[in-house]
């Protein structure tokens, strides 16, 4: 498995399609994940407007200027977040 992220292009509501270095692309839905977010300043990433601004970095698909939200690439390679 090769779950380097090598480009993410915004879906809809918390949804994702992320593509890897190996070719395989997983369609991500973040909403369960975003729904537990308790620390507040992490939880202006519950709109839409906020959740799409990311960028990919080391190979990551990321939220914040400093990573404020980064999930495990073997989650984001079988498409599903673990909460």
């Amino acid at each position: 498995m090769n779950a380097v992220v090598v480009n993410a292009k915004y879906i809809e509501d918390f949804k994702v399609k992320i593509g890897f270095a190996d070719g395989k692309t997983s369609l991500v839905d973040f909403s369960d994940y975003l729904a537990t977010l308790k620390i507040p300043y992490l939880k202006k990433y519950q709109t839409v407007e906020y959740f799409q601004n990311f960028m990919i970095e080391n190979g990551n698909i990321v939220w914040g200027e400093d990573w404020d939200l980064i999930f495990p690439r073997d989650q984001l390679y079988n498409g599903k977040i673990e909460i």
